[in-house]
């Protein structure tokens, strides 16, 4: 029994009906939301964005210092706030 089927009498799911079966249906169908979808989209350009940034950012470093060293220290403390971020959230967490 689907669980579309299990909703109160005269009701309809959001996205409108069951997903299709197949791998795509079950893979895809949080899509057919349409709230859900510009959700999804406004991530993909977020996250694009991001790595774009990340990418040029170590780009300019190789490009002005010719060092290895140099783009290990950019690298590492473009993500030193999140791994500090998350040892004190880990901290609270347990404590």
């Amino acid at each position: 029994m689907a669980a579309w089927s299990r909703l109160p009498e005269g009701s309809k799911p959001i996205g409108g009906g069951p997903a299709p079966r197949g791998w795509s249906g079950r893979a895809f169908g949080s899509l057919r939301v349409p709230n859900y979808r510009l959700y999804a989209g406004a991530q993909l350009v977020s996250v694009t964005g991001t790595w774009m940034q990340i990418v040029a950012e170590n780009w300019l470093v190789i490009r002005l210092t010719g060092s290895g060293l140099a783009l290990g220290i950019t690298t590492a403390l473009q993500f030193m706030p999140l791994a500090l971020a998350l040892r004190t959230a880990a901290c609270w967490s347990i404590g």
